[in-house]
């Protein structure tokens, strides 16, 4: 792996670990060492999605297992998903899962239920936060 490689996973692991600060893309680039536009050349080309993209992804894949595994408020969700209404984040969620955050909880809650009665348990794939922060997107 070359240095970097190295250094835009380092980037990339120091944005999975601070996901809900505030992550600007220009000290993102200082602490790898670099511009700010090489920066965003390097994660496109080693992660395939620019940091904007990423960050707001990972975001939103963090808030939808938190709409299945908590009773939490959307509105709360929003504000910790660093969305400044519920309204916008309703429309960014909408955008990558097609469908509103309150549906989005009641259809999984549902199909959980629905497996309990059937099975018996909620199911593995449903039991993990892990399963979703790497799926809820797919």
């Amino acid at each position: 792996m070359s240095e970097k490689d190295k250094s835009i996973e380092k980037i990339k692991k120091y944005i999975d670990d601070n996901l809900y600060e505030e992550l600007e893309l220009e000290k993102l680039a200082q602490q790898a060492g670099y511009s700010k536009y090489h920066l965003e050349r390097l994660f496109t080309k080693n992660y395939g999605s620019t940091l904007s993209k990423y960050i707001r992804e990972e975001r939103l894949k963090d808030a939808a297992a938190r709409l299945i595994f908590t009773n939490t408020p959307i509105l709360e969700i929003a504000l910790e998903a660093c969305y400044e209404s519920q309204q916008a984040f309703t429309l960014a969620f909408k955008r990558l899962y097609q469908v509103p955050p309150g549906v989005y909880r009641g259809i999984v809650k549902q199909e959980a239920y629905r497996l309990k009665a059937v099975t018996g348990q909620k199911g593995k794939w449903l039991m993990t936060n892990n399963y979703w922060k790497g799926r809820a997107a797919a």
